[in-house]
């Protein structure tokens, strides 16, 4: 078996060995946190580390199960979620999460398990209870609503580079409030990346205002979610005519995918 794994960010080359963190599988095999996220692949671990350069931090853990050929010659899912963090912070100007470190092992060809470390966003919130608690003040729903619409820049700003998330949801969406304007930050891209042909494109555009819609319709009237389609058109260069079309073709890729 070959394993890899590369430290992202030198500054921690003394607090990681300190904290435990000396080769490969320290990380896969750790067992400490609290498990903040569970799927059938993956198990998401919140870690206190301190010391110089310390503080809060995420490890996921990915295990690669299955039938043996599915994982073979594939790039591993660390190196892909590196690698859309980098793209969404240089190529798109978005807030990201910093990666501290990442890594996967093979048998041969065949994926075993991987690794990504990042560094918590201080002071951030899920977008989620972000909206819940601004919504509850009538006073600051309306401030609010406004943020979320200059947000739809952020989201066009990634698809006018030709990145994409394709698992893009408010819960892989943080809010970190500050003045003069709170922060977007973009989780867990561990699919997307960037799409060169126009096909894909526009692909890729749908699954991601397909992927907000699941979670805005829960939160935002009809009309509040055309107005951010709006503000998202409008930063693509795009006229108000294109909203209703497009609403249209999200309508259909959701009733599609929340078919029973």
């Amino acid at each position: 078996m070959a394993a890899r794994w590369t430290l992202d960010d030198p500054g921690l080359a003394n607090l990681l060995p300190a904290e435990g963190f000396r080769n490969y599988a320290d990380f896969a095999g750790c067992e400490r946190g609290e498990v903040v996220a569970r799927s059938g692949t993956t198990v998401t671990r919140r870690l206190r580390m301190e010391g110089p350069g310390g503080g809060e931090f995420y490890l996921k853990q990915y295990r690669y199960a299955g039938p043996r050929w599915r994982h073979r010659f594939r790039r591993s899912k660390d190196a892909i979620e590196a690698r859309n963090y980098a793209l969404l912070r240089d190529r798109c100007g978005v807030c990201v999460p910093q990666v501290v470190a990442h890594g996967s092992r093979r048998a041969g060809w065949r994926l075993l398990d991987a690794f990504i470390l990042t560094r918590g966003v201080c002071g951030a919130v899920p977008l989620e209870r972000w909206w819940r608690e601004q919504s509850a003040d009538a006073g600051r729903a309306a401030a609010a609503l406004r943020t979320i619409e200059r947000w739809a820049e952020v989201i066009a700003r990634m698809h006018r580079a030709g990145v994409f998330h394709v698992d893009l949801q408010w819960r892989n969406l943080l809010v970190r409030p500050g003045a003069p304007a709170a922060e977007l930050f973009v989780l867990d891209s561990a699919r997307g990346g960037r799409r060169r042909s126009p096909w894909m494109r526009n692909h890729a555009t749908v699954r991601d205002l397909s992927g907000l819609e699941k979670s805005a319709r829960r939160y935002l009237t009809r009309t509040q979610r055309l107005r951010w389609l709006r503000a998202y058109l409008r930063a693509r260069g795009r006229s108000a005519e294109h909203v209703a079309p497009l609403a249209r073709t999200i309508a259909r890729d959701r009733a599609r995918k929340d078919a029973p």
